[in-house]
């Protein structure tokens, strides 16, 4: 096997992965654009978010490929950080306890005025806001394509690498 052979085979690998990147990109902004149907919005009948949050959402999600040696060894994706609180149905005035959205109250729990520690303590009220799964699913669902595509290329990888014949 040449040193050519070795760098096509890189070069596809890294072809088809960014290639699953681009792909779980836009299907996540498709899932962030989705968040402007009302009955999917985590937020109650009161108005508390800009209108265009979705849009800047889908608008801020990014993804991102590093490489080790010419090969890609990492996969990111980024976006606003107001997506964690749609995804997790948390934020002003809600918070999420042993995994279940409850209306909370900051408190703090510092010693004097310039410790700024605080926890989080349940009040009575009624929960408005789910959990919207437009970023944790997708990924778990892309998950075993990407890990398909790995091992079809290591395993070709590997088979190449140890074929052995006498000329």
């Amino acid at each position: 096997m040449t040193t050519t052979d070795i760098n096509q085979q890189i070069q596809a690998f890294n072809k088809d992965v960014a290639g699953w990147g681009k792909r779980v990109r836009n299907q996540t902004i498709f899932n962030a654009r989705k968040l402007k149907n009302p009955a999917a919005r985590p937020r109650s009948k009161v108005k508390t978010m800009r209108s265009n949050d979705e849009e800047v959402l889908s608008q801020s999600i990014g993804e991102k490929t590093y490489k080790s040696d010419g090969e890609i060894d990492c996969i990111g994706f980024s976006f606003a950080r107001h997506g964690v609180f749609w995804q997790k149905g948390v934020g002003r005035g809600y918070v999420m306890q042993n995994g279940i959205v409850t209306r909370g109250q900051k408190k703090r729990i510092g010693i004097n005025k310039h410790d700024k520690r605080t926890t989080f303590i349940a009040t009575a009220g009624p929960i408005r806001r789910k959990p919207v799964d437009w970023f944790n699913g997708l990924i778990s669902r892309e998950v075993e394509t990407l890990a398909d595509i790995v091992a079809e290329h290591y395993a070709d990888r590997v088979i190449n690498a140890t074929r052995m014949t006498i000329r």
